[in-house]
């Protein structure tokens, strides 16, 4: 039985950027849940406009839950999904479910979440992910090669030696692992904060979950995967950053995790390199080929400073 005061302890956060539309599709799953939120925030990277705002407003508020609009102001909050996500953490009051502003709850999410988080309290759990229901199985051929490039994990939600995260939303029953979706994820708050998300600036795609979660690996915490807490992802093009600049940004990204978090000797920097050709790779053979050039530019370049 799910105990019902634990509802009034879980926020949502959604981080937004240029999506009125889909943020309010959105927002309208949230409300609709069968356990609603104690609390809605909206972490805004542009201006939404008034009227939405005050639409929001009504629709939280009409729930019983409270409602937060904090727009960024760039002079001192830097831009970007990694700082809009700190903010979440720093501005909830309880636990948190931050997810992307183009995400569709199923509404039955929160119940199963929060019966998660009451049976699965042991310590050193940073937070409890949920499946993405529209996601694309993999099929035999794209294992293998993820094996032969080593983009794989003996568990099925993980981060491996190389930074590279590994995921599978089609598993059956509750389990451990190291690694959730950034974008739909209850978050402890205390412990999250603890780790922190990284200094990434840039394109929606930034890594900012991976390094999260490495970090958060390497020191003693994990995650519960609830396979019964689904919702829709639908990859929004709205507030995007051209193919090319978002794949540039994610290979910068992903030489700080390795930098930062991963082992730097000669057969982890073979092990990198390898992942690294077939994960771009992978993104010309599915015909992403200014995105997978973006990556080839930004695995080639140095560091952008604003990643060091």
């Amino acid at each position: 039985m799910i105990n019902w005061a634990i509802y009034m302890q879980i926020s949502v956060a959604i981080p937004t950027y240029k999506r009125p539309d889909d943020i309010n599709k959105c927002v309208v799953s949230v409300v609709g849940q069968t356990l609603p939120p104690a609390e809605v925030l909206v972490i805004d990277d542009d201006i939404l406009p008034a009227e939405l705002i005050d639409d929001l407003r009504q629709k939280v508020e009409a729930i019983g839950a409270r409602f937060v609009y904090y727009r960024k102001n760039h002079s001192h909050d830097p831009r970007g999904l990694s700082f809009s996500r700190h903010i979440a953490l720093k501005q909830a009051t309880h636990d948190v479910l931050i997810i992307d502003d183009d995400i569709v709850l199923a509404e039955d999410c929160l119940a199963w979440l929060a019966q998660a988080k009451q049976e699965e309290s042991e310590s050193g759990l940073i937070g409890i992910g949920g499946l993405i229901r529209n996601n694309r199985r993999q099929n035999l051929l794209e294992r293998f090669f993820n094996y032969i490039f080593g983009l794989t994990s003996f568990l099925a939600w993980d981060v491996n030696a190389s930074g590279f995260q590994v995921w599978n939303d089609f598993i059956s029953a509750r389990q451990r692992g190291y690694y959730a979706h950034g974008g739909f994820c209850l978050y402890n708050r205390t412990a999250a904060l603890s780790v922190g998300f990284p200094p990434f600036q840039g394109g929606r795609p930034g890594l900012e979950d991976v390094y999260f979660s490495l970090r958060a690996k390497q020191l003693g915490f994990h995650y519960i995967l609830e396979p019964r807490a689904g919702c829709w992802h639908y990859h929004s093009s709205g507030g995007r950053d051209s193919q090319y600049r978002s794949g540039f940004q994610e290979s910068q990204n992903r030489k700080v995790i390795f930098r930062d978090l991963c082992e730097s000797g000669l057969i982890g920097r073979i092990r990198f390199y390898r992942a690294n050709k077939g994960w771009i790779l992978r993104q010309f053979l599915a015909g992403h080929f200014f995105k997978g050039l973006g990556m080839l530019s930004g695995f080639l370049c140095r560091i952008n400073n604003i990643n060091s």
